[in-house]
């Protein structure tokens, strides 16, 4: 019997710098799931929503700001899902509802301090969007 594996593709090219600019712009400079400010040593990393190894390219509606923490918290919870899931190739719902499940858990949904705000405005369109 054939073991699946995980499909990756090779994608090249680099975000182009006006759009990480406008990106920042509007994620107001914060990460989205913790809400940390980018100043002084911590620095925010555009994370692609969709990973380009799985077809998610460099536009707006797939781009997120994250720091360092949160961005690599969101890529293992979307493997340990994948392996623990069998999912080989997720539909892209499935990587909104991971990043989506770590600001919840970031930001207390349950204190009342989560908000759709105007920064989750990407995503939600995104999700809507088939």
């Amino acid at each position: 019997m054939r073991q699946k594996t995980l499909l990756f593709r090779n994608v090249v090219g680099k975000v182009p710098r006006d759009v990480k600019k406008e990106v920042r712009r509007r994620f107001g400079r914060r990460c989205f799931c913790c809400g940390v400010k980018e100043k002084g040593n911590v620095r925010l990393t555009i994370h692609h929503i969709v990973p380009r190894s799985f077809g998610g390219g460099n536009e707006m509606r797939n781009l997120s700001l994250l720091c360092r923490p949160c961005h690599d918290e969101v890529h293992r919870k979307i493997m340990r899902k994948m392996r623990r899931e069998k999912i080989y190739r997720p539909p892209r719902g499935f990587f909104i509802a991971v990043i989506y499940e770590t600001r919840m858990e970031k930001q207390g949904e349950e204190s009342g301090e989560w908000e759709v705000r105007p920064l989750a405005e990407p995503l939600m369109k995104l999700m809507n969007k088939p």
